[in-house]
């Protein structure tokens, strides 16, 4: 998660896309290793999809840390300056999305 939180940061959502193959290969190298182990086949389901999920939301938490993390935080840069004449920069957004991103990941 903090891998995808990062890239996701500089390369918008898109990280989702590039993180999935990845996260594949280890589902797939996970499921091998419990295949003559029927006792942990749902504990290998389970951290499949915890993997997977992680990887969504590590995306969007990351997104959120810079101004051009994902294309909605510069629509509000935008609106912000247009409708109250309040300049957010990219510094100024990472004060808040820094903090805030270091926070939510470890709580998803």
């Amino acid at each position: 998660m903090l891998a995808c939180a990062v890239v996701s940061m500089w390369v918008a959502n898109t990280t989702t896309i590039m993180m999935l193959p990845i996260g594949l290969s280890v589902i797939e190298l996970l499921q091998g290793a419990v295949a003559d182990r029927p006792q942990h086949r749902a504990a290998s389901r389970n951290v499949a999809t915890a993997l997977m999920i992680g990887i969504a939301y590590a995306a969007t938490i990351g997104g959120n840390g810079t101004l051009i993390g994902t294309p909605l935080n510069a629509i509000l840069a935008g609106f912000m300056h247009e409708a109250y004449g309040v300049e957010v920069g990219f510094a100024q957004w990472m004060l808040v999305g820094i903090p805030m991103m270091a926070v939510m990941r470890p709580a998803t």
